[in-house]
């Protein structure tokens, strides 16, 4: 494909897969790439990218870590995609009546990154974050059998609480 057309077309919803912290449903994604209920164009957008994307219970991931590593290294990558521009994306096309709940500790995951990156003695804690985060999956139970109100639920060591902390403003 057209590197113009991937970015206008497939890099916004690669971005937003890229900045949630778990599989999203086929819903949760359009709401949040902005596509609202068009469900036939991110049907299509999901048919081109499905060597790169997971589907699985009936939630919608990136295929493999690696691909996600990938897709989010600068690094000369024509296909790079900005996680920033996802985090932005969830928040501006969440929906008004959306409860949006944090869980994490706030920059570790940049924070282990930045180590990684400059080669940074010690840090084995930020390190193992940014390497290996760990799914709340109690807490995202508990949320969705005791939540009444529709919400979305992502990782703050993820950037999000930076946009989120903003908007609070």
């Amino acid at each position: 494909e057209d590197i113009d057309e991937y970015r206008m077309i497939y890099a916004p919803v690669l971005s937003v897969l890229c900045a949630v912290t778990r599989p999203v449903t086929f819903d949760e994604l359009a709401v949040m790439s902005g596509l609202g209920d068009d469900d036939d164009e991110l049907n299509d957008i999901l048919l081109k990218l499905r060597y790169l994307v997971k589907f699985e219970a009936e939630r919608i991931s990136i295929y493999h870590r690696s691909m996600k590593d990938f897709l989010t290294t600068r690094d000369g990558n024509s296909y790079y995609i900005n996680v920033k521009k996802g985090d932005k994306a969830i928040v501006e096309n969440a929906k008004k009546e959306y409860k949006i709940i944090t869980n994490g500790f706030h920059g570790s995951s940049s924070a282990g990154l930045y180590a990684l990156q400059h080669n940074i003695e010690g840090y084995e804690t930020l390190k193992k974050e940014h390497l290996m985060p760990i799914v709340s999956s109690e807490l995202s139970d508990y949320i969705a059998k005791t939540t009444k109100n529709d919400y979305a639920m992502m990782d703050s060591s993820d950037g999000l609480m930076d946009s989120l902390y903003k908007i609070a403003q």
